[in-house]
């Protein structure tokens, strides 16, 4: 196993409220931030969530980057558009959201040599294992909480399992243990609880950012 990348754990617990969005729910939010920080120390900040979350969010302060996304070919009018507009779910509940707001942050912050792999349907935890072993983080969708939970995963061992960040605190404890900084979920547990974006269990959806050429 190679050492795990130094990422700064963040607790959504702690993050600032926005609008009518609190901590309890800022998994999204916080794992896309500790992802991000991976590549850029300016995502380690509460101060970065909270403007996150009105970039994103089309509720929340001024227009921004949330609406400029809906306005896009191929969202508008699209499954997530009807959800969001009609007020039936955030734009912070779906991956896909994250995976377009860390491809722009890369090109509007000027980071270079960095790619970014994702996977909606048919996610492979083989390749996730190939991703950790070569040390590039990977952003997961869950089912661990019953409305769906996002994690951070860092490193990954054969006896041990999934090396992770969860920002709520460590989910085999029911998160009655707040720390769930770089804490071991076991193999088979954390893929029971995961299902790609065709609702498939045994198969997952990510997003994960490679540095190449180090």
């Amino acid at each position: 196993m190679l050492y795990p990348p130094a990422i700064r754990f963040n607790l959504q617990d702690n993050n600032k409220k926005v609008g009518s969005i609190g901590g309890m729910i800022q998994c999204g939010y916080t794992t896309c931030a500790m992802l991000l920080s991976s590549v850029s120390p300016i995502a380690e900040t509460d101060d970065f969530i909270m403007r996150m979350i009105m970039d994103i969010e089309i509720n929340v302060g001024e227009a921004g980057w949330g609406e400029k996304l809906l306005s896009r070919a191929g969202w508008t009018g699209g499954w997530i558009y009807s959800q969001v507009k009609a007020g039936k779910a955030r734009m912070g509940a779906y991956l896909d959201v994250y995976i377009e707001y860390i491809k722009d942050f890369l090109i509007n912050n000027k980071i270079e040599n960095v790619r970014v792999e994702s996977v909606l349907k048919n996610g492979s935890w083989d390749r996730i294992r190939e991703l950790l072993l070569s040390n590039s983080p990977v952003m997961l969708g869950t089912k661990i909480l019953p409305s769906g939970h996002f994690i951070l995963l860092v490193a990954y061992d054969e006896e041990k399992g999934y090396q992770v960040k969860d920002p709520y605190g460590n989910a085999l404890t029911s998160y009655k243990d707040k720390n769930g900084d770089c804490i071991w979920y076991p193999k088979e547990w954390l893929e029971s609880r995961c299902q790609d974006g065709n609702g498939i269990k045994g198969l997952c959806r990510y997003v994960s950012l490679i540095q190449e050429g180090i």
